[in-house]
């Protein structure tokens, strides 16, 4: 199955529900007697800048949950967390202090695993997306994304947020003059 190389923790998931093979979430594993393993997954932060309360809100309200699942209903649970170390916000901040982009997020990437350690959040696994097992994994999915006909090759035109990290049309746009600077920019309608 996907995950089956995945290792978590030093256990094999046996299986994955992948929505009928559909990816649009993944909600539960099963773990070896077959039990669904209620999953809790945070987003992975951006590590352009130390953790922040919007950070630690997110995964106390995760760590929450993943406990109630395990202690008590009694039922398996799985919390996954960590950092994206990958995109704009996160080079930019990486050149804004003059260091390679790996450099800096080795020194913020840990901040986020202190707060959680700090405030006792029991997660599961910690994965940051430049860890080997997280390219391979990220690798394997977009490979079978790809072959199901999710991702293809294409022309696309538009104005990229770096802020929103989104593309938009043309139509979903305008140009003003900020107030302040007197600078023409884009803003999303």
């Amino acid at each position: 199955m996907l995950l089956q190389k995945l290792l978590i923790n030093g256990t094999k998931p046996s299986t994955l529900n992948l929505r009928a093979r559909g990816f649009s979430s993944f909600n539960y594993l099963l773990n070896k007697d077959n039990d669904k393993i209620y999953y809790v997954a945070t987003p992975i932060f951006y590590v352009n800048a130390v953790p922040h309360i919007g950070h630690l809100y997110t995964s106390v309200i995760s760590d929450t949950i993943h406990r109630f699942q395990r202690d008590v209903l009694l039922k398996p649970s799985f919390l996954s967390t960590g950092t994206d170390e990958h995109g704009l916000k996160v080079q930019q901040a990486a050149q804004k202090q003059g260091i390679d982009p790996k450099l800096f997020c080795d020194g913020v990437s840990p901040s986020f695993k202190k707060l959680d350690k700090l405030f006792n959040v029991d997660y599961s696994t910690f994965i940051r997306t430049s860890d080997d097992n997280h390219k391979k994994t990220a690798q394997l999915i977009w490979k079978q994304l790809k072959e199901l006909g999710y991702i293809y090759q294409d022309t696309y035109k538009g104005w990229y947020s770096i802020v929103d990290e989104a593309f938009y049309n043309d139509s979903e746009v305008e140009k003003i003059i900020d107030q302040v600077t007197g600078v023409e920019k884009m803003v999303n309608l």
